[in-house]
């Protein structure tokens, strides 16, 4: 393996954790009880997330790093159907879910053509 590929192997491992624990996060803002439990696993995660991703900017540079980390979004999205029974609308949801990680792609691609120029 390469250091590139272990930085998006971890790079998205991060983003799969924060989205986990935003849906912990958000269990705990509606849970009747046990708020404290899902708050505490959430920030467990969190604190996970940010050691992993402080690893893995050892291998790739964070304008390639960030726009991976928008897997969290789609990761929360389809959690949060799955387990909190959320109704995500098919035409605006998936659409959202399409545009965050494209529109991160492009930005980083524009960023890298005018460092190129």
């Amino acid at each position: 393996m390469t250091a590139t590929t272990i930085g998006v192997v971890l790079v998205i491992v991060c983003g799969i954790i924060e989205g986990i624990a935003q849906v912990f996060f958000k269990k705990s803002a509606l849970a009747p009880d046990g708020k404290r439990l899902w708050i505490g696993a959430g920030v467990v995660l969190f604190i996970l997330q940010a050691l992993i991703y402080t690893g893995a900017l050892r291998f790739v540079e964070v304008s390639t790093a960030f726009p991976i980390g928008s897997i969290a979004f789609v990761i929360v999205a389809i959690l949060s159907q799955r387990f909190l029974k959320e109704r995500i609308e098919n035409r605006p949801g998936t659409v959202g879910c399409m545009l965050c990680p494209a529109a991160r792609r492009a930005l980083v691609v524009l960023d890298a053509r005018a460092m190129r120029a």
